[in-house]
């Protein structure tokens, strides 16, 4: 993931210290809230895409409009963002579908 000054990929098992840390996931998928709290908490992969969206959101805002990332790089990373907003959804998702066949 790490081209030039694009964001770099989150140690595993990092923690959430910063509760705002996914807040960008939290605006995204804001019906999938309290699952997106409790994945946090016992997830440590979930975490880690939670923080890597964090970072992508962040680089994007800060290189997309003022020109100081080359487009290439802007475009390979919203790429990246989207392909983890899918892999979120489908973590959130595959929770609710568990508690289905739980209940």
């Amino acid at each position: 993931m790490r081209q030039g000054n694009s964001p770099q990929p989150t140690e595993k098992g990092a923690g959430m210290e910063n509760p705002n840390m996914c807040a960008s996931v939290l605006e995204r998928f804001p019906e999938w809230s309290e699952r997106t709290e409790q994945l946090l908490q016992r997830d440590a992969d979930f975490e880690e895409m939670c923080a890597d969206y964090e970072e992508l959101v962040d680089w994007l805002a800060a290189h997309s409009h003022d020109g100081c990332a080359p487009e290439p790089e802007c475009a390979a990373n919203r790429q990246l963002l989207a392909e983890l907003e899918i892999e979120i959804l489908q973590n959130l998702q595959a929770v609710d579908h568990q508690r289905g066949h739980q209940a």
